[in-house]
């Protein structure tokens, strides 16, 4: 990675396992301020030893992505540590087993939207006005290959990873006069 990376202070959400831990161990290895946060406090505790043993600059943050009072913990504890956050990358996602749309609840629909969608929300708009003082930002979102090749993950899963590419383009016009990027990645499967 890029020198450009080093010192600066990054929130991966969904850091616990998957693409959002090696994101985390990434950045954390390229000398950025690593904030690592998810839900399962066991995983993120073991995250945070890792990278602090491999020498590198790192701190968990239990933290639910779909509870604005959680997001907005976890971007003062950001903040606290530099008194800037220049990335978020969102790589929290979640599936269900019985996806079929001819099989899925109104409730099991709503809730995988909450942590797909809802919370890449919660944390862009808790972020924004850090990035907006140091008129500098970029956030990354991990969406899914189905998007651009719909597959049988299932409509909710679907509707939610499409809704991520609508979130990063909105705000990416919305906050280019503050000097505030957005990408999308859309990643295959993986384990």
């Amino acid at each position: 990675m890029s020198d450009q990376l080093r010192g600066q202070t990054a929130i991966v959400v969904g850091a616990s396992s998957g693409m959002g831990r090696a994101i985390a161990v990434a950045l954390a290895r390229a000398g950025t301020h690593v904030v690592a946060a998810a839900r399962r406090e066991e995983r993120l505790v073991e995250l945070e030893q890792q990278l602090l043993t491999d020498g590198c600059s790192a701190e968990a943050c239990v933290a639910d992505a779909a509870k604005p009072d959680d997001v907005r913990r976890l971007v003062e504890q950001a903040r606290q540590r530099t008194g800037r956050i220049e990335l978020l990358v969102y790589a929290t996602g979640t599936n269900l087993p019985a996806r079929a749309l001819s099989v899925l609840s109104h409730d099991n629909w709503l809730r995988l939207l909450e942590t797909n969608l809802t919370g890449a929300f919660a944390c862009t708009q808790a972020v924004l006005p850090v990035m907006r003082e140091a008129r500098n930002g970029l956030i990354v979102y991990l969406s899914s290959g189905c998007v651009q090749m719909p597959d049988v993950s299932g409509v909710a899963y679907q509707a939610s990873k499409h809704g991520l590419v609508g979130l990063a383009h909105g705000t990416r016009v919305e906050e280019k006069s503050n000097g505030i990027r957005t990408t999308v990645l859309f990643p295959g499967l993986c384990d």
